[in-house]
Protein backbone atom coordinates (compact mmCIF):
# COMPACT_ATOMS: atom_id res chain seq x y z
CA UNK A 1 0.00 0.00 0.00
CA UNK A 2 3.25 2.21 -0.63
CA UNK A 3 1.92 3.57 -3.76
CA UNK A 4 0.62 7.28 -4.56
CA UNK A 5 -2.61 7.75 -6.53
CA UNK A 6 -2.75 8.74 -9.79
CA UNK A 7 -1.94 12.18 -10.71
CA UNK A 8 -5.06 11.93 -14.00
CA UNK A 9 -7.59 10.17 -14.65
CA UNK A 10 -9.82 9.14 -17.77
CA UNK A 11 -12.90 9.48 -15.84
CA UNK A 12 -15.37 12.71 -16.25
CA UNK A 13 -15.05 15.46 -13.51
CA UNK A 14 -18.84 15.48 -12.03
CA UNK A 15 -18.41 19.56 -12.63
CA UNK A 16 -17.83 18.59 -15.78
CA UNK A 17 -20.49 16.46 -16.90
CA UNK A 18 -23.01 18.73 -14.93
CA UNK A 19 -21.60 21.73 -17.22
CA UNK A 20 -22.10 20.02 -20.14
CA UNK A 21 -25.39 18.85 -19.33
CA UNK A 22 -26.60 22.75 -18.57
CA UNK A 23 -25.05 23.21 -21.81
CA UNK A 24 -27.02 20.53 -24.05
CA UNK A 25 -30.28 21.74 -22.12
CA UNK A 26 -30.12 25.43 -23.21
CA UNK A 27 -29.25 25.12 -25.93
CA UNK A 28 -32.91 22.50 -26.65
CA UNK A 29 -34.55 25.51 -25.07
CA UNK A 30 -33.07 28.05 -27.22
CA UNK A 31 -33.51 26.11 -30.70
CA UNK A 32 -37.19 25.58 -29.46
CA UNK A 33 -37.70 29.41 -28.45
CA UNK A 34 -35.95 29.93 -31.75
CA UNK A 35 -38.37 27.87 -34.31
CA UNK A 36 -41.60 28.69 -31.79
CA UNK A 37 -40.74 32.70 -33.05
CA UNK A 38 -40.81 31.54 -36.54
CA UNK A 39 -37.17 31.46 -37.51
CA UNK A 40 -35.66 28.36 -38.73
CA UNK A 41 -34.02 25.96 -36.54
CA UNK A 42 -30.11 27.53 -36.11
CA UNK A 43 -29.29 24.27 -35.52
CA UNK A 44 -25.89 23.01 -33.45
CA UNK A 45 -23.66 25.57 -33.30
CA UNK A 46 -19.89 24.51 -34.68
CA UNK A 47 -17.66 23.18 -32.59
CA UNK A 48 -15.11 26.16 -32.91
CA UNK A 49 -17.38 28.30 -31.44
CA UNK A 50 -17.79 26.27 -28.33
CA UNK A 51 -14.63 25.12 -28.10
CA UNK A 52 -12.74 28.06 -26.47
CA UNK A 53 -13.02 27.19 -22.98
CA UNK A 54 -11.51 23.35 -23.67
CA UNK A 55 -8.07 24.57 -24.11
CA UNK A 56 -8.27 26.98 -20.85
CA UNK A 57 -9.50 23.78 -18.98
CA UNK A 58 -6.80 21.25 -20.84
CA UNK A 59 -3.89 23.50 -20.24
CA UNK A 60 -5.04 24.24 -16.45
CA UNK A 61 -5.30 19.90 -15.99
CA UNK A 62 -2.07 19.56 -16.96
CA UNK A 63 -0.56 22.03 -15.55
CA UNK A 64 -1.87 20.60 -12.11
Amino acid sequence: MNQHPGGTTLFLHEDVVVRTLAYERELQEWRIREIKAGRTDPGRPTYSQVSGGLKLLISCLISA
